[in-house]
C-alpha cells in the first residue's frame, strides 16, 4: 500500500546564508575553501531531503531522514572541532553556524518525532 507523498520541511537557507556571508569575511583562502565544502555539504544534505519528498515508502522515508540528521551532526561536530581548534581568530561565522546547525538538529528531531506519531 503506498502512503501519501510526505514533505520534510528542514529549511536550510539561513545556514547556507550564513556561510556564504563568511566567505567575504574570510581572511585566508583556506578559510574560504573550509567554507565552500561546508556549503557543498550542506547542498548534498538538501539533496537528500528532497529525494525523501519523492518516496512513498515510509521505511525509506525514516532511513533518510536518519541520513540527514546523522549528517548535522557530523556538521555541528567538525564545525565545534574548528571552534576549539582557535584554528581562526574571529571565530563570530563559526559560532553563527554552530547555532544554525544546531537549530536544524532540533527541528529534525521535533520533525521525526511528529513524522512517527
Amino acid at each position: 500500500m503506498l502512503i501519501p507523498q510526505t514533505l520534510i520541511e528542514i529549511n536550510t537557507r539561513n545556514l547556507y546564508n550564513c556561510l556564504d556571508n563568511a566567505k567575504f569575511e574570510a581572511k585566508s583562502l583556506s578559510e574560504q575553501n573550509i567554507i565552500l565544502e561546508f556549503q557543498i555539504y550542506i547542498l548534498k544534505i538538501d539533496i537528500l531531503i528532497q529525494e525523501s519528498n519523492n518516496q512513498y515508502d515510509l521505511k525509506s522515508i525514516k532511513l533518510t531522514f536518519n541520513k540527514v540528521f546523522r549528517k548535522f551532526i557530523g556538521l555541528s561536530k567538525q564545525i565545534e572541532l574548528l571552534i576549539n581548534s582557535n584554528m581562526f581568530s574571529p571565530q563570530s561565522w563559526l559560532s553563527e553556524a554552530l547555532k544554525q546547525t544546531k537549530k536544524l538538529i532540533i527541528e529534525i528531531q521535533e520533525s521525526t518525532v511528529h513524522f512517527c506519531e
